[in-house]
């Protein structure tokens, strides 16, 4: 990798790969350590790509890092939130935009969705993200890309979960 931020994210997706089949193990709490001490407020401010701090917002919404940690990543996550006639949605940072990971702002909202979900964190513009999310979809129904499609699938099912929508 050419510098350090693109090794952080490559890090996080890493860990995030990992905690499907290790979660809760010395090997994957040693990782988010890792995480944790590179991810400086600096990095998750400015430097992380939004898709990455999506994927970040999840893996500490599964435990292993410190509640404050947490706390800073979903604030980074919230201060990229916009809002536009559509309703709410999670920008891309311009700095660092995850084009190998198929990074959209569709996808991006997605994660954040499903990082609320994981972590069940009450967030007062989720009716505005929702709203967003299910009026970006193009005129089949999907989101663009088979990638984006599954990732806002995948978000919408674990807030329908969370929230017993479907009981």
């Amino acid at each position: 990798f050419k510098n350090k931020l693109e090794s952080t994210d490559a890090l996080i997706v890493f860990a995030d790969a990992l905690s499907r089949v290790d979660a809760g193990s010395a090997r994957h709490a040693s990782l988010m350590a890792v995480i944790a001490d590179r991810a400086t407020t600096r990095y998750l401010s400015d430097g992380a790509s939004s898709n990455t701090l999506g994927v970040l917002a999840t893996l500490t919404a599964r435990g292993g890092v410190s509640q404050s940690f947490k706390d800073k990543v979903f604030a980074s996550l919230i201060n990229r939130v916009d809002i536009d006639s559509r309703g709410a949605y999670v920008k891309q940072n311009e700095n660092n935009i995850g084009w190998y990971y198929y990074e959209t702002p569709e996808k991006n909202t997605a994660l954040f969705l499903k990082a609320l979900a994981a972590d069940k964190r009450e967030y007062s513009q989720t009716d505005k993200v929702l709203r967003w999310l299910l009026a970006s979809r193009a005129s089949d129904g999907s989101w663009g890309s088979t990638n984006t499609s599954v990732a806002a699938i995948d978000a919408l099912s674990e807030y329908l979960t969370w929230k017993r929508e479907t009981e």
